[in-house]
């Protein structure tokens, strides 16, 4: 992992390499309220199947320095951050509880230069019966 300046920001970027030529690369967005270091153990899965992971913490998540500024702003970050990495067949994983997150993901995969998107919202669960009540 490694910071570096985005549009004026200090961003935490996180990259998990594979050991042979990668097969492709993901883009993984985390949701609002939440950071990416945090999925080390799904980038690391990703890395062993042939598949680079990378990830950024937004702007005032994790290991990001500055406020957010606007989902627009966001989509900008993630976008020059997702160019530096220069890769070939490309794919948005996105996390969210947030709508904002939805919006930002959306508009990156909209440009077409990705092969895939996936977006997942956790789901939610009841330990026993009597917290259903």
């Amino acid at each position: 992992s490694e910071k570096i300046e985005i549009n004026g920001a200090t961003i935490q970027t996180y990259t998990y390499p594979t050991e042979k030529p990668a097969k492709a690369n993901v883009f993984f967005m985390h949701s609002q309220h939440d950071y990416a270091g945090r999925y080390a153990y799904m980038a690391k899965s990703f890395a062993e199947k042939g598949i680079q992971f990378n990830a950024m913490d937004n702007r005032g998540h994790g290991g990001s320095i500055s406020a957010v500024v606007s989902i627009d702003q966001m989509a900008k970050d993630q976008h020059v951050f997702h160019e530096i990495t220069k890769s070939f067949k490309r794919m948005c994983l996105s996390s969210f509880l947030a709508m904002e997150q939805a919006v930002v993901t959306l508009k990156l995969a909209s440009g077409g230069n990705y092969s895939g998107l996936a977006m997942a919202a956790p789901i939610l669960g009841f330990q026993n019966e009597a917290d259903m009540q």
